[in-house]
């Protein structure tokens, strides 16, 4: 796995980690609201600056 540095964006979350491809990352949120209530990881690729994917786990 390539070093990545952490966007500050991402900094925000409860985890971030970098993933096996340029601009991919690993981030682990938690979510409150009237629906899912808890802990979620979600996994997307940055690319240009902008979320290329996203794909929630």
């Amino acid at each position: 796995m390539s070093e990545q540095r952490v966007p500050d964006a991402i900094r925000e979350f409860v985890d971030a980690s970098a993933g096996s491809e340029p601009g991919a990352w690993t981030v682990t949120v938690t979510v409150t609201g009237n629906g899912f209530n808890g802990t979620s990881p979600l996994a997307f690729v940055v690319r240009d600056g902008r979320i290329a994917s996203l794909r929630i786990s």
